[in-house]
């Protein structure tokens, strides 16, 4: 799958109406796209990337990834009980 914007994947697969879940699926998108993006990035020229796809109660989701301009590489999804977020860095991270 080429990668491609969260907005224009989350239009293209939009769950059925009959899915019981499927009230999960916009605002996960919106908090990943509106919330997480503006936190690490500050401004509105960085995207999102859906990379992958995964299913979970039958809606199809996206598998996340951000990349700062520092190198860090946030690769996140969802699925309705929990998130699984990777983190690739060209640096060690400390706590």
């Amino acid at each position: 799958m080429d990668p491609q914007s969260l907005q224009d994947w989350a239009k293209n697969n939009e769950p059925n109406d009959k899915l019981r879940f499927k009230n999960g699926f916009w605002p996960r998108v919106i908090f990943v796209r509106d919330i997480i993006s503006y936190i690490l990035f500050k401004d509105h020229e960085h995207q999102v990337t859906v990379i992958s796809t995964h299913t979970s109660k039958s809606v199809r989701l996206p598998v996340y990834q951000i990349q700062l301009p520092n190198g860090l590489i946030f690769t996140m999804r969802y699925n309705f009980h929990n998130w699984k977020i990777s983190v690739d860095s060209p640096k060690e991270i400390l706590f």
